[in-house]
């Protein structure tokens, strides 16, 4: 008999909610099978059975429902393998602390005190496929299963199904009518953002948040890229992005700066040997930081390559968890949309992130004489109880020093 648990994704996880369950109490599972996806605040990502056996999951695994590290949500049972009664008990526990409020959930999933494999739990009639998912938005928006074509194994219906038929029918124009009402589009936000949301509102509220501005002549860090960029198109390479040369040139000076590297603590804060660095980046399904770890032990292409294959990632939400672990400093860059400065909510478990503004040219005097030149702000947002003031400032302008004369 092997326990399925809520497993512990990164150092800050600690909680997971359901998002799809794929498989149903009493059916049997190969070693690798998903048995259900969650999503943490960070990432989407299947739990697989570790091995051959039954799926025995408690009546709380339901879509929506949240689970703490380490919290018990079934088992994987092998031939002659019986659920112990005290275990059982587990399914209709009262939520811990950091679980919503668990209402009955919105189907029904089999569950007896024991369960074998020599059991029958197949219905005669073979069942209409569906993911527990699928029944309860099918249910809940009025659409009928058996209109439903199933894209998973055996024509299984998945939620996906559901929500396109919701979306085809969304774009279809209403019958006009005689009083004309203005046109409102409301959306729901997504498991993460909905985490996220919590987030950011939790570290604005708790983080004493101090911003540092400073303006960077860009003109040698815009020559390199040009010679970068031109050896790479020799070697037939893509393009290095600013993003990448900005997170190698932020980690070559972290670690004289350990201060910006701190986890605050409830009473101090703890400074990591690590450099991993995140990239802040916008996906439909809400913001996610991937990780660049050991930044500073890595070259501009493997940085380079590694924000590319990260970021394509973020898009098309395969995010493992190992991508979005442990970081302890962010770089957000919204200069590719022309703003030209801006601040940015301080990431839970770090003590300092980094806005890039966009490069521009800018009139400005050196000795004592009028020039244009490629300008770009930095902006640096410091978590006061761990990062002074003048220990913000020797970072940023040590950062300006390193990017002008590369």
């Amino acid at each position: 008999m092997i326990k399925i648990i809520m497993p512990k994704m990164s150092s800050n996880m600690s909680e997971g909610i359901i998002v799809d369950v794929l498989v149903q109490s009493g059916e049997e599972v190969r070693k690798g099978d998903e048995l259900f996806v969650i999503e943490t605040d960070k990432t989407t990502a299947g739990i697989v059975a570790e091995d051959d056996g039954v799926a025995k999951l408690f009546d709380t695994v339901y879509p929506g429902n949240v689970f703490a590290v380490g919290d018990l949500m079934g088992f994987i049972l092998q031939r002659n393998d019986s659920v112990p009664e005290e275990e059982i008990l587990v399914s209709i526990k009262a939520p811990s602390q950091s679980q919503n409020e668990i209402s009955k959930p919105p189907y029904e999933v089999p569950s007896t005190p024991s369960v074998t494999l020599t059991e029958n739990q197949i219905d005669e009639e073979k069942p209409l496929l569906a993911t527990p998912a699928a029944r309860h938005v099918a249910k809940k928006n009025g659409i009928d299963l058996h209109d439903v074509k199933g894209s998973g194994p055996e024509g299984r219906i998945r939620h996906t199904d559901i929500e396109k038929i919701l979306q085809q029918n969304h774009n279809i124009e209403s019958p006009s009518l005689d009083v004309a009402e203005p046109a409102t589009s409301t959306f729901g936000f997504s498991q993460r953002q909905t985490r996220t949301s919590e987030i950011v509102t939790e570290s604005w509220r708790t983080k004493p948040h101090v911003s540092l501005f400073i303006k960077v002549d860009a003109s040698r860090l815009m020559e390199k890229k040009t010679i970068y960029d031109t050896q790479n198109y020799w070697e037939g390479i893509g393009k290095v992005s600013l993003t990448a040369m900005l997170v190698k040139l932020t980690a070559e000076i972290l670690n004289s700066h350990p201060r910006i590297k701190a986890r605050p603590l409830e009473k101090g804060y703890e400074v990591r040997e690590q450099t991993n660095i995140g990239i802040a980046v916008g996906s439909e399904k809400g913001l996610v930081v991937p990780v660049i770890a050991d930044a500073n032990k890595k070259s501009l292409s493997d940085i380079n390559e590694e924000c590319r294959l990260l970021i394509s990632k973020s898009h098309k939400g395969t995010l493992a968890p190992n991508d979005v672990a442990d970081g302890v400093f962010t770089i957000s860059n919204l200069g590719m949309y022309e703003i030209e400065s801006f601040t940015s909510i301080i990431l839970e478990g770090q003590s300092a992130i980094l806005s890039v503004g966009a490069i521009q040219d800018t009139v400005v005097v050196r000795e004592k004489r009028i020039k244009i030149c490629p300008v770009m702000t930095l902006t640096l947002n410091i978590d006061h109880r761990c990062v002074d003031g003048t220990h913000g400032a020797a970072f940023l302008s040590a950062l300006k020093n390193k990017i002008q004369k590369m």
